[in-house]
């Protein structure tokens, strides 16, 4: 494995802390708060573990040669948004809040048992990163955003830590 660009060891750092904070925070909510939405309108955590859960699922799929998200964006349209908004969310480490999941990755089942489903996620999420790691500092893209089209690993990582920590500050303190 070579990581040419040099961050790759940082960008994988900051993802598995980010991961270990959201684990530690869902875990320590009371058990009655895990099937209630945070805000009118919005998740659960439990369907938020599960959202985090499909993203890293459909993601590593794409990494193995499988479908990942489909593209919901044309060329002009996924090339306005990397320069106009991707710069900025990799900038300030945060994903407007309006934004819908894509179809892949909206919960349809949720696993009511917290500590299953917070299992579920790190095992998801601990597989995507080894995955991803196998194809980083190779420059190449490798896996699909739906609006802003194909990243590079650490480029994808980076994003799906951001994606991650936004989620983190969801949930009920």
């Amino acid at each position: 494995m070579t990581h040419t660009s040099g961050h790759w060891h940082e960008v994988s750092e900051r993802h598995a802390a980010t991961l270990g904070a959201f684990l530690e925070q869902a875990a320590a909510l009371e058990q009655e708060r895990w099937l209630v939405p945070v805000e009118a309108g919005k998740w659960s955590p439990a369907e938020i573990t599960e959202h985090l859960r499909l993203a890293y699922e459909v993601l590593g799929r794409e990494l193995t040669g499988g479908t990942g998200l489909k593209p919901r964006a044309g060329k002009i349209l996924q090339w306005l948004l990397r320069r106009v908004f991707l710069p900025r969310i990799l900038r300030s480490g945060r994903i407007a809040r309006k934004v819908q999941a894509p179809r892949e990755i909206r919960p349809l089942t949720i696993e009511s048992n917290r500590e299953k489903a917070l299992e579920r996620l790190r095992v998801e999420g601990e597989r995507f990163e080894k995955k991803l790691a196998e194809r980083s500092g190779t420059g190449t893209p490798c896996i699909t955003h739906h609006m802003f089209g194909t990243f590079d690993a650490e480029t994808g990582l980076r994003f799906v830590t951001i994606h991650l920590e936004n989620h983190r500050r969801q949930l009920p303190a």
